[in-house]
């Protein structure tokens, strides 16, 4: 058990967080105790005073001694947890181990229901507990469901359970906000494109509202829609909208083959369902749209874990590196690092690990085993709770920049090595310039003494002035 100082930092730790959490503790035989730790979200979604808190326990909500285990072994649990006002609130539970047998357990609302919380099983009425059960089975399919197609297969499946008939759909809207057939189940094509057909025309459903049809017959439809559901042999229709914050997505419909009143329980029983799938739907699309942008990037986009493993690369991996996605995920980062740069990519790391957000250029090794220079923009990634679970971020071919600028450099050079040249020259041409104005001075000099001698010699001896013509000739030269 930890100590009080301790027990104070993680209350001060999470009880100021904005998703609801709920500290839960074990006895030594197993049976969860008062919990230790509700904050303020926990406390407004299920209505009770940190004082009544203190005398309750998971159990004490709704939960067996069996989903307890389950939710601390397994880390996640779908189920119902009573409300104060006496709903049940579904919702997902994620748990994590702290010390000492403490537990903090997260909370994910889906819905609302109206069945009070009871502690065992075996007290719930038959048709509430299967109610519970059909929507546990439906929150369970739909977080884990990895497609449209999937959500939809779920979502009318479950609607078919629930309400115990044969025949359901599911309507999307399309990018014209018509709602459109995109899983069917026990209707002809013929009838769903007479209905689609009659909601282009004649209807604007454009409230979130939910409408119950108990007998077609007696419903406004039009004499020639009456026909139609009469001859699909449909008795009653329900029409769940599927809205996810303002946001319309379309609509779970019921379908019975007999006039059917719908029960107060049906009716919020089916916008929970219909809440479920929309909150599913939001998120598939959601993804979708990201998983659009990352596949469509020119960039690599890269995660890895806490051993540098790839977990996550997009397609631009491939034309980067030669390597398919699929064969890189879950190898080394390092083992594709050039030897010479392993040492400061290594020290570069260890820096991103400890919450810096630096920049490291490398080579890496591709398929075709030349290395190419890449810079990576990589940040810390964190789980909810905080804790690193490794790094995430881009992956650029610099290759040609770093070409670019050694290009740049040596030009630089060349540019510096020619002007110091042209100076060199400038200056020798000025020595030159001013040793030929020293050298000719004394020379003309002489010349001119040269010049009067042999106008004496010329005069008083012929030899003397051909000896003295030599050296005016030399002199000149």
């Amino acid at each position: 058990m930890p100590k009080k100082a301790e027990e104070q930092l993680y209350r001060l730790a999470l009880a100021a967080c904005a998703e609801p959490l709920l500290g839960v503790r074990m006895d030594e035989e197993g049976y969860p105790q008062p919990f230790w730790l509700v904050n303020t979200a926990a406390q407004r979604l299920l209505g009770y005073t940190a004082r009544e808190f203190k005398r309750l326990s998971l159990m004490s909500l709704g939960l067996s001694r069996q989903d307890v285990r389950q939710l601390l072994q397994s880390g996640t649990l779908y189920g119902a947890l009573g409300t104060r006002g006496g709903q049940a609130v579904y919702m997902e539970m994620r748990s994590r181990a702290l010390e000492g047998g403490y537990f903090v357990v997260a909370l994910q609302p889906w819905g609302a229901l109206t069945a009070p919380p009871v502690v065992t099983v075996p007290d719930r009425p038959t048709h509430e507990g299967r109610e519970l059960g059909v929507l546990a089975q439906a929150a369970t399919g739909l977080s884990q469901a990895e497609s449209l197609m999937a959500i939809a297969s779920v979502a009318v499946e479950s609607g078919r359970v629930l309400f115990q008939t044969q025949r359901a759909a599911l309507l999307l809207l399309d990018r014209h906000g018509e709602a459109r057939f995109y899983r069917a189940v026990g209707l002809s094509k013929g009838f769903q494109r007479a209905i689609e057909a009659f909601r282009r025309e004649k209807v604007s459903h454009a409230h979130n509202s939910p409408l119950f049809f108990p007998d077609v017959l007696q419903s406004p439809f039009p004499l020639s829609i009456q026909k139609q559901l009469l001859r699909e042999n449909v008795g009653a229709v329900a029409v769940f909208p599927l809205v996810c914050g303002d946001e319309r997505r379309g609509e779970l419909v019921i379908y019975y083959e007999a006039p059917h009143p719908f029960r107060e329980a049906e009716q919020l029983l089916g916008q929970t369902l219909a809440g479920l799938v929309a909150g599913a739907i939001a998120r598939q699309r959601r993804w979708d749209d990201l998983v659009g942008v990352l596949e469509n990037a020119r960039e690599v986009l890269f995660a890895t874990d806490t051993q540098w493993h790839w977990t996550y690369l997009n397609p631009a991996w491939k034309t980067l590196t030669g390597y398919t996605v699929s064969e890189s995920l879950n190898t080394a980062f390092l083992d594709g690092v050039h030897p010479e740069d392993l040492p400061p990519v290594l020290a570069q790391l260890e820096r991103i690990e400890a919450g810096q957000s630096l920049p490291l250029e490398f080579r890496y090794r591709g398929r075709n085993g030349q290395y190419r220079w890449l810079e990576m923009s990589p940040m810390s990634h964190t789980d909810p709770w905080g804790q690193w679970v490794g790094i995430a971020g881009i992956l650029r071919d610099v290759g040609d920049r770093r070409q670019m600028e050694a290009e740049r450099q040596r030009y630089q050079e060349t540019r510096a090595a020619l002007a110091q040249a042209h100076e060199l020259t400038a200056t020798r041409s000025q020595f030159f310039a001013m040793a030929s104005h020293e050298f000719r001075t004394p020379i003309g000099a002489i010349l001119s003494n040269v010049n009067i001698l042999e106008y004496a010699c010329d005069r008083e001896n012929p030899k003397t002035a051909r000896a003295s013509n030599g050296s005016n000739a030399a002199c000149r030269s």
